[in-house]
C-alpha cells in the first residue's frame, strides 16, 4: 500500500484513530498530510450527510442573495420534511427572525462579540462557505446566557434541536434548565474545538485548517457545493465570483479560495465545466496560510483555476478574462480533488 492509498483509507477511519496513526507514522506526520487526511474525513461526512438529507447542503456562496435564500429553504424542506419548510424568501426571513428572537416561547441564538460585554443575535444572512462546514455538520454555535454572557453548555457547538418538526428551535430558559444539551443533536463530525474560530465576528464558527499559532490567522477549510458553482456559470457575469472570502480584510490577507473548473474558455465562459459537477469541493490554503495572492480591497476581481491541467484566468473590474500565471500561493492549496497539493497534482498530470 503506497502513501496515497493509505491517506484515502484513513479518510474512512475515526478521527481519533487517524490522529494516533498519523502521529505515529513518520512519513505521514507532515502538516499537509494531516490536512489532507482531515479533508478526506470531512468529505466522507458530507457524503453521509447526503445519505441522510438526500442532498448536499448549500455552501451559501451564491452571488444572488435571493437565490441564496431560496436554495437554503429548498434544502431545509428536503432535509427536514416533517418541519414543512416553505421555499420562499419570506419563509427564510421568518426563520431568521425565529433564530434571533425565539420560536413558540423559546429563546433566540446569540453570541458574544470579540470585544465582549454584549450579546448579539445570530444572523442566517451572514453564514458563508467556510462557516457552512461547521453549521451543516455540527449545528448552531453554543449560545450564551444573557445575564452572565457565559456559554449555556460545555461544548462550543450546540447542534440542532432534536424535534424534527422544529430543528432550528431553541428551548425556553426553564426547559434548558441545567442540561442545555438534553434536546440537542450531536455533531456529525468531531471538530477540534481549539480550531473553531470566528474571524469575521458574526458569531458563526469557521474551522481553521490546522492548529492556531499565536496571533496567526490560519485560513479555514472551505466548502463549495456543486449546485452553487455549476449554476454560477449559467450567467457570464457570475463566473469566478463563487469564492471565500468575498473580498474585505480577510481577502486582502489570504486571497480567496474558489471551486476548480475542469475546462474554461475565456471567450465563452458559459461553456465552463466543473470538477465534481454533481458533488462538492473542499479547499484550504497550504503552509503559506494563503489561498491566493491577496485581493485588492476596492476592486472587483474574478479568478478561475482549471484542474488538473493548471490553467488560470482572471478578470479585473469587469474586463474580459485573460490568461494568468498560477500564484505560488495557489500552488500549495489542498482539496478533496487530489491527495496532492494543487501544484503537485498539476505537475503529475503534465508529466504523464
Amino acid at each position: 500500500m503506497n502513501w496515497k492509498t493509505t491517506i484515502i483509507s484513513l479518510a474512512f477511519m475515526s478521527p481519533l484513530f487517524v490522529l494516533l496513526y498519523v502521529s505515529c507514522v513518520p512519513h505521514l506526520g507532515s502538516k499537509p498530510t494531516r490536512v489532507i487526511v482531515e479533508i478526506g474525513q470531512l468529505h466522507t461526512t458530507f457524503q453521509a450527510y447526503k445519505e441522510r438529507a438526500e442532498a448536499y447542503p448549500p455552501c451559501l456562496a451564491d452571488v444572488d442573495p435571493v437565490e441564496r435564500k431560496l436554495r437554503f429553504m429548498k434544502h431545509l424542506a428536503a432535509a427536514y420534511p416533517n418541519a414543512e419548510f416553505e421555499e420562499s424568501t419570506s419563509a427564510f426571513d421568518r426563520l431568521n427572525d425565529q433564530v434571533q428572537n425565539g420560536q413558540d416561547g423559546g429563546q433566540g441564538y446569540n453570541f458574544v462579540s470579540a470585544t465582549g460585554g454584549q450579546a448579539f443575535p445570530l444572523d442566517l444572512n451572514r453564514l458563508d462557505a467556510a462557516e457552512a462546514i461547521v453549521f451543516w455538520l455540527g449545528g448552531f454555535p453554543t449560545p450564551v446566557r444573557t445575564t452572565s454572557l457565559l456559554p449555556v453548555a460545555n461544548r462550543r457547538i450546540f447542534g440542532f434541536h432534536r424535534d424534527a418538526d422544529a430543528p432550528f428551535r431553541r428551548d425556553a430558559l426553564a426547559a434548558e434548565g441545567l442540561d442545555a444539551l438534553r434536546y440537542r443533536t450531536e455533531p456529525m463530525y468531531q471538530f477540534d474545538e481549539t480550531r473553531l474560530v470566528d474571524y469575521d465576528g458574526d458569531g458563526w464558527w469557521e474551522y481553521a485548517s490546522h492548529s492556531l499559532r499565536g496571533d496567526d490567522l490560519v485560513p479555514p477549510i472551505v466548502y463549495f457545493d456543486s449546485e452553487t458553482y455549476v449554476t454560477s456559470s449559467k450567467h457570464a457575469d457570475n463566473v469566478g465570483l463563487i469564492r471565500y472570502p468575498n473580498g474585505g480584510s480577510l481577502g486582502s490577507r489570504w486571497g480567496c479560495a474558489a471551486p476548480y473548473l475542469k475546462t474554461f474558455d475565456p471567450q465563452n465562459p458559459l461553456a465552463a465545466t466543473w470538477i465534481n459537477p454533481e458533488g462538492f469541493q473542499l479547499q484550504t490554503g497550504g503552509d503559506d496560510q494563503k489561498y491566493s495572492l491577496p485581493m485588492a480591497l476596492h476592486r472587483s476581481e474574478r479568478r478561475v483555476l482549471t484542474f488538473p491541467d493548471g490553467e488560470k484566468f482572471g478578470s479585473l473590474d469587469g474586463k474580459p478574462f485573460e490568461r494568468l500565471e498560477v500564484d505560488a500561493e495557489e500552488q500549495d492549496n489542498l482539496s478533496n480533488t487530489s491527495n496532492l497539493s494543487y501544484g503537485a497534482a498539476v505537475k503529475e498530470f503534465r508529466s504523464k
